[in-house]
């Protein structure tokens, strides 16, 4: 009965925007360079293309494209990949970072909409909590606050596309540890 209910699932993939990979992992091998394990979340990723790579601001290329360890020359939305890239470390690309095309946001203060979880009993207040948004995972301190929004400062950057939903987590609650989500406002 599960089965049957998974396999009715049809997911909408986002295949005509540029294409933006989240980084899950990278490393180096061996006669092949630096690679990353990561998620085609928009558009369809191409051999060659030059993507831009974030937080960290560099220019870096698509050398090879192989899903499931068969090559291939292209990638949709909903394809997990792994690319052998040039143009940065594996420092650089770590998890968390985004390759695009397109025009993700980043920074180190932001403004959310945020909607508290009605299952975290704390209170939501000012103070140092934790965000994940893609697959980073950061501390942030939530310097502001209102009924519907906050507004939070990272030491680090940010990376986020328009849409995006972030959970913040409150990692030294007895129970529940996700206070809520929260979306970009537009500044």
């Amino acid at each position: 009965m599960i089965l049957e209910a998974l396999e009715g699932i049809s997911p909408e993939r986002d295949t005509v925007s540029p294409p933006l990979v989240v980084v899950d992992h990278s490393f180096s091998v061996r006669g092949v360079g630096e690679v990353i394990l990561g998620f085609v979340r928009k558009g369809i990723l191409r051999k060659y293309y030059k993507l831009k790579l974030l937080p960290a601001d560099k220019e870096v290329m698509v050398r090879s494209i192989q899903i499931q360890d068969e090559d291939y020359n292209e990638a949709e939305a909903g394809s997990r990949v792994g690319l052998a890239m040039k143009g940065a470390t594996v420092e650089e690309m770590r998890r968390g970072s985004v390759l695009c095309a397109g025009s993700p946001k980043t920074g180190t203060r932001l403004n959310l909409l945020f909607t508290k979880s009605p299952f975290y009993s704390g209170d939501v207040r000012e103070g140092a909590f934790h965000a994940t948004v893609g697959m980073q995972t950061l501390p942030v301190t939530i310097t502001e606050k209102t009924s519907t929004s906050v507004v939070i400062t990272s030491e680090k950057q940010i990376v986020y596309a328009p849409g995006d939903t972030f959970l913040l987590m409150d990692l030294n609650a007895k129970k529940m540890r996700i206070m809520g989500t929260a979306h970009a406002l537009q500044d």
